[in-house]
């Protein structure tokens, strides 16, 4: 059902969806735990090691 909302409203909308926002993240080697989450409210630092 969902599926065919998207499809809907794609052709029936005045707007163009041309891209979507990507989460680029880049750590150093050996760092671990760094949690990302959708949006960036929700970056978690609490878990990250530097080995």
């Amino acid at each position: 059902m969902y599926e065919t909302m998207q499809k809907d409203v794609l052709a029936k909308s005045p707007f163009v969806i041309m891209f979507q926002k990507v989460s680029q993240v880049a750590a150093r080697p050996g760092v671990t735990g760094l949690e990302v989450g959708p949006i960036n409210d929700l970056v978690s630092y609490r878990n990250i090691k530097k080995q």
